[in-house]
């Protein structure tokens, strides 16, 4: 499996000469003043180079998650409140040594990770990357590892394919306590994550706070994750340190409505309003477009329709025709001597006709009903289309 790590170049220094570089920053643990002035200083300068590299950079910054999927795909249509767990790390993940601890352990079971990059969203990069790998546990049993990688949009769009993102057990067997799929947002604070879910009806939380003590599913299921990643590996001040950390990790600070002076001394929460609104935008073109196939089949079964009802009133002149000619056939056979019964069969004969061309005509008033009622609705819907 190739290993993902990202290797960033970029290097600022303040008046007194401290670097706030990415890669040092990492080391030093990030504040939103260091942060705040790398990114001010980049975005003011706008030199591409530097740019790409905070990217690039961002992609570093991510959070591994864990998401109740029986929530997220209940039978519920309209907004739905998902429990999710979540973790903040800084650096690259190298799931080479998952897989050398996976080896090592008794876990037993398919692993599946899911990547959403912020890079391959800020490039336009729509390719969906599948690495896989496979373990053999210390008993001897081998099972799969999964990576797929992901931009933002494309994971939204395909919400509904996380479900067969697990091992055959646990979608088949309800009871089964696995772990997948885990799920890493890189490059997006909390807050925004959390707002472009709620953009699809989906409000993340952190569970029932009357049972906020308890060890839910899916914090068991983050927790046995980054065990197997060896992820702090025995360090509990890293650990403490990514869980107090509060620029990436607030649910509220990209999400209130400053003013634009105070947004424009502050680029970094600029730039992520600004791609919330990407996304809004997105989202609302994809709605739009589907409103527009939907009018545009709508105007084109109307069509269909009150074309098919001409050719019926058509076809009705014509049957009708038919009938008076032939009525006035039979008329022109009761000449004076006929026999009774040939007077009486042709006047049969005619009062037949005269019912089928008073039901043609009441057919006839139907579809012309039918073909006014539509084209009022077919004009209608033009003017929506044109709207």
């Amino acid at each position: 499996m190739n290993k993902n790590n990202n290797t960033i170049n970029l290097s600022h220094k303040n008046e007194n000469g401290t670097d706030l570089s990415f890669s040092n920053m990492v080391g030093v643990g990030i504040t939103k003043e260091l942060f705040g002035v790398l990114t001010k200083d980049i975005y003011a300068d706008s030199y591409k180079e530097d740019i790409d590299n905070v990217m690039v950079g961002l992609d570093s910054y991510m959070f591994i998650t864990s998401l109740s999927l029986g929530d997220l795909f209940s039978d519920v249509s309209e907004s739905k409140n998902v429990v999710s767990s979540a973790i903040f790390n800084i650096g690259s993940i190298d799931f080479n040594v998952l897989l050398q601890n996976l080896n090592s352990m008794s876990f037993t079971g398919d692993v599946y990770i899911i990547v959403v990059s912020w890079l391959k969203t800020i490039s336009l990069e729509e390719t969906i990357n599948l690495e896989e790998g496979c373990y053999t546990n210390n008993l001897g049993d081998s099972y799969k590892v999964k990576i797929v990688t992901v931009n933002y949009i494309c994971f939204f769009q395909e919400l509904q394919v996380l479900s067969s993102c697990r091992s055959e057990e646990e979608q088949s067997n309800k009871n089964y306590l696995g772990i997948n799929p885990i799920i890493i947002f890189q490059g997006l604070s909390w807050g925004n994550i959390v707002n472009l879910f709620k953009l699809h009806n989906i409000t993340l939380y952190g569970g029932s706070i009357s049972r906020r003590h308890k060890l839910s599913i899916v914090e068991y299921r983050l927790s046995v994750f980054i065990y197997l990643l060896g992820l702090f590996d025995g360090n509990k001040q890293g650990f403490y340190n990514n869980y107090v950390e509060n620029l990436f990790s607030s649910s509220k600070y990209n999400r209130s409505n400053n003013l634009i002076e105070e947004e424009l001394s502050k680029p970094y929460i600029y730039q992520y309003k600004t791609i919330n609104q990407y996304f809004k935008l997105n989202f609302n073109k994809i709605s739009l477009d589907n409103q527009i196939v939907k009018v545009e089949k709508e105007i084109k079964d109307l069509e269909v329709l009150i074309k098919s009802l001409e050719n019926k009133i058509a076809e009705n002149d014509r049957d009708i025709y038919i009938k008076r000619s032939y009525i006035s056939e039979l008329k022109s056979k009761m000449v004076d001597g006929i026999s009774m019964k040939h007077k009486a069969s042709l006047t049969g004969r005619i009062d037949k006709s005269n019912n089928v061309i008073s039901d043609l005509g009441d057919s006839k008033w139907s579809y012309n009903k039918d073909i006014n009622i539509s084209r009022g609705k077919l004009l209608s819907k033009k003017g929506d289309y044109q709207k």
